[in-house]
């Protein structure tokens, strides 16, 4: 197993963490068998993954943060206000590299599909 997701770093920020791994997506139950099967064979894939705290995880699956192909960080329109919070959490990762695994690094056609299907760009 990847030492990083072992050790519970998070790939965002670096911070110690409960190992997280994330993968986007899921299904409903009108999706044909053989499409779940194709989707779960993906979302088995150690390049799939990244290890997030449970805040980064959360806007990551509503596509208010994402990681570009260079494993750059991108920020949402949405969260790129002077709030306390956001400014605190969010905007100092703008533009920032992620801490990459030893091991199956995430994969760029992953991050891809995330950045034009998930990512949320504009307000």
């Amino acid at each position: 197993m990847n030492k990083t997701v072992e050790q519970g770093i998070s790939d965002i920020v670096g911070c110690l963490t409960d190992p997280i791994i994330v993968f986007p997506g899921g299904w409903g139950d009108t999706i044909p068998e053989w499409l779940k099967t194709a989707i779960t064979l993906e979302r088995m894939n150690p390049h799939n993954g990244l290890c997030l705290n449970a805040l980064h995880d959360k806007a990551f699956d509503n596509g208010l943060v994402t990681i570009t192909p260079e494993y750059r960080i991108r920020i949402s329109e949405r969260l790129k206000s002077p709030h306390a919070f956001c400014g605190k959490h969010f905007l100092p990762l703008d533009g920032k590299k992620i801490r990459l695994p030893h091991r199956f690094p995430p994969a760029r056609d992953f991050l891809e599909y995330h950045n034009k299907y998930i990512f949320i760009d504009k307000i």
